[in-house]
């Protein structure tokens, strides 16, 4: 059978659900501030 443990195996997923939620939210925020109008270099400086 597997041989990989529960343990193990959740936290696989729970990095495969972190990757992805960075994915996405790299991909949306982008997005969402160019229809603010805002240039990505200001709210750098913002959540620096």
């Amino acid at each position: 059978m597997s041989t990989y443990t529960r343990p193990v195996m959740l936290l696989l997923s729970g990095l495969l659900l972190l990757t992805l939620a960075i994915a996405v939210l790299n991909t949306l925020v982008p997005l969402w501030l160019a229809q603010e109008h805002m240039s990505t270099w200001q709210v750098g400086v913002v959540s620096s």
